[in-house]
């Protein structure tokens, strides 16, 4: 029997005994490491961490020889199971690390801290795959995580018993563990005490101290230190006087009074105090890897998630909207609150409550009782109310309180005067102040550079303005104010982001403003000294322009998946943020699987988004298309008319139009007039969000049946790709294809179905010629020409781009679809010849695309040829060895059907159903995925899952209600299998 030790060092032993047969083999031994950890992991994942750097077939040959090298140097057969999943034999070989993992989930942390002797891997190194030390970075962190709870359970348990010295000894291998945390060192100061160890709990604290201070360059916890005082003098810690100024940098002088919750009132402001001193924080250093980008993040923003309406987060602050009475400053209510929330977040252990969740929660009264009621709706232990009140002509008086529930105690007598010219610098000086005052009761950076407040007033003025805007889906009046902001102050960085996000949204201004590339890539230029929320933010938009300018295929990907990392740590750093599940569910939306997500996952970031602020409208731009997705239209409906009750005025905007249409039908005179008159844009958008619907009206046919009879001139130069008049006959024939009209469409599309070089862009993206012309609505001549243009010695395999939210992404032209054409006429030939020229393609170095196109494409046809010439579990496998990464280039959806098919044939139908919930909508809205829908009904009948076989049996006869009659034996088998 073997047993893998992981924790401390990486050993392995057999019988008690080390075994060196692996000393030399590193990757063999990192796989054995991997299944340990993992458990049951795929091959394209063990060789994605070993071998990211190597084609598919070597990389394929490399795991197939690591296998054999744990089986034959350990004398061990049956050590690795499994095929396409592998995993250990647990009667060959034992791991700490899944005994560590087996015992927490059992519910027995006892067993779990026998087994560490330190960090996951400590000291172990894999050169050559930031992959895989990305892995371990992972891992480490996440055990280190589960000792420390397993260790503090064991600590409170040990309390609970009054086995002081069991207590000791948990709370001081915890304080080892996490040596800056204040609350554990407090924890285990209390432990030694109750024991006697007085002069253990003093030593303790000296230490904690020094090590917070040259650590963190920060104050240790008060409570520690009062503690230590305590011990020192057996007396109460000294008592501050009201009164003490805060403009001092003393931080003896720097104390709030603290006062019974009901003895509190804001009064007038009182006289201005010079400025705090500025601690710039140093800017994140560039990062080379993507494993030290998540090993930082997940040290730097490791923190518990506060709930709404539940327990205290003493560390979670909330700061409401200010109080104004003059109607002049009024903007300064909202503007305060967004400018303190962004700088004092991250303070420490701070964390602050998103203002658009405060604005809901917020029932305007700017005193203790109004921000208890705030503290208990969002949680946070820390409530920051105030005033903004007029001084003179051209003064203004900044005023605030912090309530701090877990006292029942309000810091008063915050206050700031100066020239309102100079609100920038008042609001910085204002939260250093809050920092101070704060900072007495816990570990937070006394002094602190405000970011966004530091900003000129006027650039400050237009960027609050513009916000309101652009959370009301105003992008045009949102452009206007942030252009201003940046244009007075162009090192604006949160602002340079807001511009090319207002610009992403292809509005009707866009042709006034500069490259939507140019304000993105100030913006990362300038991610130094933000608030840790917005330099997240512009860190994932610096992977995704990572991702964008790179022409090697290896650091795209590592960049891309880079952006998705950043982005969800930073919806656990920050859960209660509407905008970051919101900029979450956009990469998932316009990201291709496997970094995107599937509808279901994209559609939960959306609402996760509106639950938290249904006032922020930009998360409703797609939610009604994610819900049809999921054949869902009355879901559709609500978020198409919530989002459009943020619409100002009577305009019909594109998710009115969604709902006028979802709740009346596009038939009713009112709605009609108002499609005939709407914009391209409109349109385009409309005949999205209705895209999937399968209503016997065709509404989506009907929305691009008046776009393409239209002709409107109302493109602008910045949408002409999106817009493009030569897209209207493709969009109208591809949602005539999805619902079975396939001659209707052959019909519109026309001339279009001949490619020139002019139109290749557009059918890159719509073109319903491949679906066409497999259900034999195009002629087999034509099909042909146009598919023996990929098999030409000058074919363009790296092209051509589209640009639609997806930075750079490159879908095949018509010419590279044909794979699955040829298939299902028997072409072995150009099957062949496919191959040999994908093959030579995937060795292309002037092109990051043409290598992933053609390793992916080479797969494929291999695959098509094997199945061709009857060797379906040939197929198989190369239809497994083909990497999902590829798919961020390459439409997989044809051959992860095919797959499913061939898997369910085999005698696997869980695995096929499995597949087709994954992919069924990859492709879009078309015939092929209205039969894929058809194929899961039958797996799902065979699985006795009636509720999925009668909801994709449904969907089919419903898209196909109208279709050409060599479809209606379709619909025909749907209806016998609704009856059974």
């Amino acid at each position: 029997m073997y047993s893998l030790r992981t924790f401390g060092a990486l050993v392995l032993t057999r019988d008690g005994s080390p075994v060196e047969a692996l000393g030399t083999q590193r990757k063999a031994l990192a796989l054995l490491t991997i299944l340990a950890a993992d458990g049951t992991t795929s091959r394209d994942r063990l060789m994605a961490l070993l071998w990211p750097e190597s084609d598919t077939e070597r990389a394929r040959g490399s795991l197939k020889q690591a296998v054999h090298i744990l089986r034959h140097q350990l004398q061990a057969p049956r050590l690795v199971l499994g095929r396409a999943q592998l995993s250990l034999d647990p009667e060959s070989i034992d791991s700490d690390v899944r005994r560590f993992v087996n015992a927490l989930d059992g519910g027995d942390p006892h067993a779990a801290v026998a087994l560490w002797r330190g960090p996951f891997l400590d000291g172990v190194h894999h050169d050559g795959s930031a992959e895989l030390e990305q892995w371990v970075d992972t891992r480490r962190v996440e055990l280190m995580r589960r000792q420390a709870g397993a260790l503090e359970q064991l600590a409170l348990q040990a309390e609970a018993r009054r086995d002081e010295a069991g207590a000791v000894q948990y709370w001081r291998r915890l304080q080892a563990l996490e040596p800056l945390d204040g609350r554990v060192a407090l924890r285990l100061m209390q432990a030694l005490e109750r024991t006697g160890e007085r002069t253990a709990a003093l030593r303790l604290a000296r230490v904690h101290a020094e090590l917070v201070r040259d650590e963190l360059d920060l104050s240790p916890d008060p409570a520690v230190t009062a503690l230590a005082a305590r011990l020192r003098e057996a007396s109460p810690a000294p008592v501050v006087a009201r009164g003490a100024s805060l403009a001092r940098g003393d931080a003896a002088e720097a104390a709030a009074d603290a006062e019974p919750l009901d003895a509190v009132s804001l009064g007038p402001p009182a006289s201005d105090g010079a400025l705090a001193a500025r601690r710039h924080r140093a800017p994140l250093a560039a990062l080379g890897s993507l494993a030290l980008i998540l090993l930082m993040l997940a040290a730097f923003y490791r923190s518990r998630s506060a709930p709404t309406d539940g327990p205290l987060d003493p560390n979670l602050m909330a700061v409401a909207p200010f109080a104004v009475a003059d109607p002049s400053l009024q903007h300064w209510s909202e503007g305060l609150a967004d400018i303190l929330a962004a700088d004092l977040d991250g303070a420490g252990p701070l964390r602050t409550v998103p203002v658009s969740v405060t604005l809901r929660r917020w029932q305007g009264r700017a005193d203790p009782l109004g921000a208890a009621a705030l503290g208990t709706r969002t949680g946070a232990g820390l409530v920051v109310f105030g005033h903004v009140v007029r001084q003179g002509t051209d003064s203004v008086g900044l005023r605030a309180a912090v309530l701090d529930r877990s006292r029942g105690t309000v810091l008063r007598d915050l206050t700031v005067v100066g020239a309102e010219s100079r609100m920038g610098e008042l609001a910085e000086s204002l939260g250093v102040r809050l920092l101070r005052a704060v900072g007495e009761r816990r570990p937070v950076g006394s002094v602190r550079r405000v970011t966004i407040g530091a900003r000129p007033l006027p650039a400050l003025k237009a960027f609050l303005r513009g916000e309101q805007f652009y959370r009301r889906r105003l992008y045009d009046s949102a452009l206007a104010h942030f252009h201003e902001s940046v244009t007075q102050d162009p090192e604006f960085a949160v602002a340079l982001r807001r511009m090319w996000q207002a610009l992403g949204w292809r509005t009707g201004a866009q042709q006034k403003y500069g490259s939507i590339f140019e304000y993105r890539r100030r913006a990362v230029a300038l991610n130094r000294g933000l608030a840790p929320r917005d330099s997240l933010l512009i860190l994932a938009d610096s992977l995704e322009l990572a991702a964008d300018d790179t022409a090697d295929a290896a650091a795209r990907l590592r960049a891309g998946y880079g952006m998705r990392a950043v982005l969800e740590e930073a919806a656990r750093r920050f859960p209660e943020d509407p905008e970051i599940w919101f900029e979450l569910g956009e990469r998932r939306y316009h990201w291709p699987v496997p970094l995107g997500g599937p509808p279901a996952r994209t559609l939960e970031a959306f609402e996760r988004a509106v639950t938290l602020d249904a006032g922020f409208g930009p998360a409703y731009e797609h939610m009604a298309d994610l819900a049809m997705q999921l054949r869902r239209p009355e879901r559709a409906a609500h978020y198409a008319r919530t989002g459009a009750e943020l619409d100002p005025g009577d305009e019909p905007s594109p998710l009115r139009l969604t709902a006028w249409a979802l709740d009346s039908g596009v038939n009713v005179p009112t709605v009609s007039r108002a499609l005939a008159t709407a914009t391209d844009r409109a349109l385009w958008t409309v005949g999205t969000n209705l895209g999937w619907h399968t209503d016997s009206a065709e509404a989506a046919v009907a929305v691009y049946r008046f776009q393409f009879a239209a002709g409107r001139d109302d493109i602008v130069p910045a949408e002409a790709l999106v817009f493009e008049r030569l897209l209207r006959p493709r969009r109208l024939a591809a949602t005539l294809a999805y619902r079975g009209r396939l001659r209707a469409a052959a019909e519109v599309l026309g001339t279009a179905l001949n490619v020139t070089v002019q139109t290749a862009r557009v059918a890159a993206v719509v073109d319903p010629f491949l679906e066409l012309a497999l259900f034999g609505a195009v002629s087999d001549s034509v099909a042909r020409r146009a598919f023996d243009e990929g098999l030409a010695a000058g074919a363009d395999w790296g092209g051509p781009p589209s640009r639609l939210g997806v930075p750079d992404i490159r879908w095949p032209p018509r010419y590279l679809t044909g794979a699955a054409w040829w298939l299902a006429r028997g072409d072995t030939a150009a099957l062949h010849r496919l191959s040999v020229r994908a093959a030579r393609a995937a060795r292309d170095t002037g092109s990051w695309v043409a290598p992933l196109r053609g390793r992916y494409i080479h797969g494929a046809a291999s695959a098509y040829l094997a199945l061709a010439l009857g060797d379906s579990a040939q197929a198989i496998h190369l239809l497994q060895a083909i990497p999902d990464t590829l798919c961020i280039v390459n439409r997989c959806f044809h051959e992860q059907v095919m797959l499913a098919r061939l898997l369910a044939a085999s005698g696997d139908p869980r695995q096929a159903a499995a597949l087709l919930d994954r992919w069924g909508a990859a492709a879009g809205p078309t015939p092929s995925a209205v039969l894929a829908a058809l194929e899961r009904a039958r797996l799902a009948e065979g699985l006795a899952d009636t509720a999925t076989a009668v909801d994709r049996y449904r969907f089919v006869v419903e898209a196909w209600c109208h279709s050409d009659p060599d479809l209606q034996p379709f619909v025909s088998e749907v209806a016998v299998g609704l009856q059974r």
